[in-house]
């Protein structure tokens, strides 16, 4: 329960987040300080939606190989955290199905244990292990030599390129960001400014579905005098507020239509005497 989004413009990427945590094992929500948005590079953030506690373990080990190479790709982080999602996947599955009978996925799997019992309980295993679902969403955004990408990563372990879109959204409330940013004509080619301004209503927007907190955490990835860097906006979060405000307060302040005229409105009467005099006759 949470709202994440990465939209790219003309020559980086903004990110926003809020800071509900969820906990499933204690049946909680609630605000907490930490941000969802973890910076893995100097070029590259993950955004993450689902149990905290699981998402720390799948970004426990850090960027593995990836963070060690000079130049690395924004594809190249994905791919490492897609493979860190499908084994942290197996070994829940290891944990919750295998383990209590005695077996496990190398047993299972490699050393031919479906193979030794019955095959309606190999069948009912494995379609179980297929079906395992982690729950956890992720988008990788960034910037790298070929310009800005954005990344989904979920169940069982697919990772999307959202480029030919240029934004993407996870989290309860992803449906109304989506359709904020489709309603503003977000695009690859808007400026920072606006881009941040979309982003930052798309999130105000999802904040009406359950499990979205107010708090808001924004970041953008841009080039600064030919060097990819990472800026947080927390200076300017008031000004965005106080955009936002007046956006809605204009809206609120023009009707779309009007269902009756001026003239009907200043003399309501008029109708009843033109059905009274209409009987007269």
């Amino acid at each position: 329960m949470t709202i994440c989004i990465a939209a790219n413009f003309a020559g980086g990427v903004a990110v926003a987040a809020d800071r509900m945590i969820s906990a499933p094992h204690l049946n909680l929500e609630f605000d907490h300080p930490s941000t969802k948005i973890r910076c893995i590079s100097p070029s590259c953030v993950v955004l993450s939606a689902g149990d905290a506690l699981v998402i720390d373990d799948l970004l426990m080990e850090g960027t593995g190989l990836a963070g060690q190479l000079q130049n690395p790709t924004v594809r190249i982080f994905a791919d490492h955290l897609r493979s860190r999602y499908v084994h942290i996947r197996q070994q829940l599955a290891n944990r919750r199905i295998l383990e209590p009978r005695g077996l496990s996925f190398a047993s299972f799997y490699r050393e031919g244990g479906i193979s030794r019992v019955p095959p309606e309980l190999a069948m009912a295993l494995d379609s179980n292990i297929q079906q395992s679902q982690l729950g956890i969403f992720l988008i990788v955004a960034g910037i790298d030599s070929s310009g800005p990408h954005i990344f989904g990563i979920d169940d069982p372990g697919q990772c999307v390129c959202f480029d030919p879109i240029g934004y993407h959204a996870i989290g309860s409330g992803q449906r109304h960001a989506l359709l904020r940013l489709v309603g503003l004509n977000q695009h690859q080619n808007t400026s920072m400014d606006e881009a941040l301004g979309n982003v930052y209503m798309a999130k105000r927007a999802a904040e009406v579905a359950p499990g979205v907190g107010a708090a808001t955490d924004m970041l953008v990835i841009t080039q600064v005098k030919g060097t990819i860097q990472i800026i947080r906006t927390d200076v300017i979060m008031p000004q965005l507020e106080n955009w936002y405000n007046a956006h809605l307060a204009q809206q609120r302040s023009i009707p779309p239509f009007k269902l009756i005229s001026e003239e009907q409105h200043d003399s309501p009467s008029s109708a009843t005497a033109d059905s009274a005099s209409a009987e007269a006759s």
